[in-house]
């Protein structure tokens, strides 16, 4: 296929640091291999990898997923349990785990709806390409086994063929809508459109609901709506409803009369009470945490990326401006802002369709033997140890990519099961273990099977 044309699948892995560039392309120079429908497509990943790194959102579901699995695999240890019921139960009445299960149940409510929740009716399907927003509605999520209220936001869209459907409006959705943004701008700024269309659910319905509440939000440019997505994203666990809240207080100033940097921060500051968290608390949380699952030496070079990671973000950060600076493109190609930040972050696994694989370091950060020993699909296969904890039948989908599993069976392609997750749940402990493994292992897991 005309590589010109061929776009591909494409995802983030969220929680894994891993970008699936589903396209036929040279990883080792794949950035200057990459025409410009290609590259924004790119570009989208790249800022759902921000979003997961950068924000107290996406810090929010990496660090649930890192201690939830912990005080699963506590749990099924401590109750020396061989066959583990999934999913896998986490105690929520020891002192030590009791905020890791509140933090697990509060955040499907903070995530939302996301891009699978439409169609919910196969027989009548809702037309996700064209869509209006018909009524909103707030309501409050009480969870009393954890006791909490909730606030949220649950939006009516319409499609054109008079479908209605109602869905939670939460981090998800402005995670699509801001990565939408930046795919499209980059290419709008080139005079090209998107070489396939985009749904306006979810992809832009952020700015849909902007423009509900305040129609004349759409005065002011993109980038500022763009900047306000990803504030909520940056100060808040519920950056939906927070969002809502910054939209209507907006109106009541009418912002867009007069739009200004510290009159937004402020409001927003207002609305969030000054955050509860900061930035570098979670950094600080999550690196103990890694330090504890991670002990191996194998996994040292993946903590010294993440620190340098983390180090450079929290510069980054300190000017709060620094995504609207993102989207203000400069010429013929991204913002000078935006390539300072990927520069100096580097960009996490980038997959091609053949099963190759690359990682850039964040520039002058790390040292040689600390790039050559990192393999990033350590932060994958600890998501995956997760996954086969909380879905049940959950099968490792790093065989794709995972040579171990290809050297063992040729059919693992084709029936989607490798047999070496098969043989981790026995007794056996062979010499040599796959990614999965280890993590299996470490967790003190080894002999147990879910069920």
């Amino acid at each position: 296929m005309d590589l010109w044309n061929y776009l591909g699948s494409n995802k983030y892995n969220t929680s894994a640091f891993s970008i699936v560039l589903d396209l036929p392309i040279d990883l080792t120079n794949f950035k200057e291999e990459l025409n410009e429908f290609q590259f924004s497509l790119y570009l989208h990943e790249y800022i759902h990898f921000l979003q997961d790194i950068s924000t107290m959102y996406g810090l929010m579901k990496l660090s649930d997923i890192i201690l939830y699995t912990k005080a699963q695999a506590a749990y099924a240890v401590s109750k020396r349990i061989s066959n583990i019921k999934i999913p896998a139960h986490a105690p929520s009445d020891v002192r030590l785990f009791s905020y890791v299960k509140r933090n697990y149940d509060l955040m499907p409510i903070y995530m939302g709806d996301t891009v699978r929740t439409l169609p919910r009716d196969n027989k009548h399907p809702f037309d996700k390409s064209i869509v209006k927003i018909v009524a909103i509605e707030e309501k409050m999520i009480i969870k009393p086994n954890i006791k909490e209220k909730i606030e949220t936001l649950r939006v009516t869209i319409e499609d054109r063929n008079g479908n209605k459907e109602s869905i939670v409006f939460g981090g998800e959705i402005i995670c699509e809508n801001m990565a939408s943004m930046a795919e499209h701008g980059y290419l709008a700024n080139l005079n090209k459109v998107p070489a396939s269309p985009t749904t306006e659910y979810p992809y832009r319905l952020a700015e849909k609901l902007a423009e509900y509440i305040y129609p004349n939000i759409t005065t002011i440019p993109t980038e500022w709506i763009f900047w306000m997505m990803d504030l909520c994203l940056s100060t808040a666990f519920n950056p939906g409803y927070v969002f809502y809240l910054l939209i209507k207080e907006l109106k009541d100033v009418d912002f867009a009369n007069n739009p200004n940097d510290e009159k937004l921060l402020d409001i927003l500051k207002n609305i969030v009470n000054g955050g509860r968290y900061k930035l570098e608390d979670m950094y600080k949380e999550i690196l103990d945490e890694f330090d504890q699952i991670f002990y191996l030496p194998m996994f040292k070079a993946n903590k010294d990326w993440l620190k340098a990671e983390f180090e450079r973000i929290l510069f980054l950060r300190q000017n709060p401006r620094i995504m609207r600076y993102f989207m203000q493109y400069d010429g013929d190609g991204l913002s000078r802002v935006a390539k300072i930040v990927i520069d100096l972050l580097g960009h996490p696994t980038v997959k091609n369709d053949l099963s190759e694989a690359i990682i850039k370091p964040p520039a002058k950060a790390l040292q040689f033997h600390q790039v050559m020993n990192i393999c990033l699909w350590y932060f994958e296969a600890y998501k995956e140890v997760f996954l086969a904890l909380n879905s049940r039948g959950h099968h490792c989908q790093m065989y794709k990519d995972c040579i171990r599993s290809k050297i063992i069976s040729n059919d693992v392609k084709r029936t989607g099961i490798c047999p070496e997750q098969q043989s981790i749940y026995s007794a056996v402990i062979p010499k040599s273990l796959c990614p999965f493994g280890v993590f299996w292992r470490s967790l003190g897991l080894w002999g147990k099977k879910p069920v």
